[in-house]
């Protein structure tokens, strides 16, 4: 019986350091396609990526979306853009699945993910993947962008307390970013597709089950069990809070789960720049004592990357450098008056 077949979608905004990795990582696997969604153009990016047979690239210009929401445009939110698409690749694709990552977000598959999807009952139609979250060990000076290991979710506030004691305020099951996994979802499901879930269609949820719109109950999914999302949260550390301070700076201080809005308090109400810098360390460094507990916890997990044997193989006119330093040096001079205002 033959494998159930998937592509990929990834709505892209940054430089080709931020890109091609992402890209070049799922081309290395068996997806059939890797959708590629320009949030705003870039010509030579565009030209580098579409020369690939297998990476269908769309530009979200104007035109783009005058043709997607032709009373509305472009939307404001992010989320909104990845959803949109998200289904507009899924609405396009020759694949039986779709599966929604972010550029900093990498699948291992210590299964095949076909045979996962071969796994889902007929009657399920999305299957959720759960992430892991990039922290580094106990004194590891990491040299390129990928280095790290990986946590998986705490089981409850009283472990999260245990290991992670004052600091599991800026924590949500032991996560400083999202712990909800994402989704693969059959192409010609009824379900609408969320960022971290699907939902019934409009007015069509059965009855018990919720209104339709995500509140309430999900529809049914499988969990992957061979499969993970290599979630890195933030490029760098220099990426990941300058992040925060651009929240501050737009007054989007709702943003995420309580622990989310914890950091971000933290660094709009810290003064220091070598404080508000710090907060990255205590968070994603793990001393030896939390580095012991994650392990005893099954909660700490090799599982290495690097992306660039598959970049020199699909992209072998590609010339970046992926050393930390010269990662930040690149963000810096992208905006040098943020940088400087906020020390950092």
């Amino acid at each position: 019986m033959k494998k159930p077949s998937w592509s990929v979608v990834v709505t892209l905004k940054g430089p080709p350091e931020m890109a091609v990795p992402f890209v070049a990582h799922h081309l290395d696997s068996a997806a059939v396609r890797v959708h590629v969604y320009l949030d705003a153009p870039d010509p030579a990016l565009e030209a580098l990526l579409a020369a690939h047979p297998r990476c269908m690239v769309k530009v979200c210009d104007a035109a783009y979306w005058h043709d997607k929401r032709p009373h509305k445009g472009r939307p404001d939110v992010i989320v909104a853009r990845q959803i949109t698409n998200a289904e507009d690749a899924r609405a396009l694709s020759e694949a039986d699945w779709i599966v929604h990552l972010d550029s900093d977000e990498f699948l291992y598959e210590a299964v095949p993910l076909a045979d996962e999807l071969a796994a889902v009952p007929a009657d399920i139609d999305w299957l959720r993947l759960q992430n892991v979250e990039r922290v580094f060990a106990p004194n590891a000076s990491p040299e390129t962008i990928f280095d790290g290991v990986y946590r998986s979710p705490l089981k409850g506030p009283r472990q999260v307390s245990r290991i992670w004691g004052e600091d599991g305020r800026f924590l949500r099951d032991g996560f400083s970013a999202y712990v909800v996994g994402k989704i693969a979802i059959r192409r010609h499901s009824p379900l609408r597709m969320r960022l971290h879930t699907a939902r019934w269609p409009e007015g069509d949820a059965p009855p018990g089950t919720g209104d339709g719109k995500g509140k309430g109950n999900l529809p049914p999914f499988r969990l992957a069990e061979g499969v993970k999302v290599r979630h890195l949260n933030g490029w760098t550390p220099l990426q990941w809070i300058s992040k925060l301070m651009l929240l501050v700076d737009t007054g989007r201080t709702d943003n995420g789960h309580d622990g989310r809005q914890e950091q971000i308090a933290y660094v709009r109400e810290t003064p220091d720049p070598g404080l508000r810098a710090g907060l990255y360390d205590r968070i994603h460094r793990l001393d030896a004592g939390r580095a012991r507990a994650l392990r005893k916890a099954e909660a700490l997990h090799d599982m290495p990357l690097d992306p660039r044997p598959a970049i020199a193989r699909h992209f072998p006119q590609s010339a970046f450098s992926y050393r930390v330093a010269d990662f930040d040096a690149l963000q810096r001079a992208g905006d040098p008056d943020f940088y400087l205002r906020h020390g950092i």
